[in-house]
C-alpha cells in the first residue's frame, strides 16, 4: 500500500524526505530526486554495496552535468574541502540526492538534520562524524 505525504505548505526538501521516510513501509530508504537528474536503473548497484554492510552508499554525482558552470563548481569545491577539513574524511559528494540507508538508524539524527535543502550535506556530516561507514558510488548525473 502506497502512502501519500501532503503538506498544505512547502515544508523544505528536509522536512519532506523526513516525513516520507516516517512513512515509509520498509526500513531501507532510497532516495532520489524527482528531476530525473539520476539514474535510477543504478538502484541495483546502491543496494548490492549497502547489503555489504555500509551504514549509508551514496550516488557520486559524474559527468558534465554535474560540473555545470565554474562558478558553480568552484563554490561546490570550497565546500567539500572545508567539510573534509572538519570531518577528518574524505567525502566524494556531499550532498548528492542519490542514496540508500536505514529508516532506523537515520531517525536518531532527526534533531540534527535540517529541513531544508541541506538536508543531505547535514546527514552525510552526521554519518562521516559518529563513525557510520558510508561508502561512495560514481553515478553519471544527468542534465535537469
Amino acid at each position: 500500500m502506497v502512502k501519500l505525504v501532503r503538506h498544505p505548505q512547502n515544508a523544505g526538501y528536509g522536512r519532506s524526505l523526513k516525513d516520507g521516510i516516517d512513512a515509509a513501509t520498509y526500513d531501507t530508504i532510497i532516495i532520489t530526486d524527482a528531476d530525473g537528474t539520476y539514474p535510477v536503473q543504478d538502484i541495483p548497484k546502491l543496494y548490492e554495496k549497502y547489503a555489504q554492510g555500509f551504514d549509508m552508499v551514496v550516488g557520486a554525482r559524474t559527468g558534465a552535468n554535474y560540473r555545470q558552470s565554474l562558478f558553480k563548481f568552484s563554490l561546490r569545491r570550497v565546500l567539500k574541502f572545508m567539510v573534509e577539513w572538519a570531518s577528518g574524511k574524505k567525502i566524494d559528494d556531499i550532498n548528492s540526492g542519490f542514496r540508500i540507508f536505514s529508516g532506523t538508524e537515520i531517525k536518531k539524527f532527526y534533531f540534527h538534520l535540517c529541513d531544508t535543502f541541506s538536508f543531505t550535506t547535514s546527514l552525510t556530516l552526521a554519518y562521516m562524524m559518529t563513525g557510520k561507514f558510508v561508502t561512495y558510488i560514481p553515478t553519471e548525473y544527468y542534465v535537469r
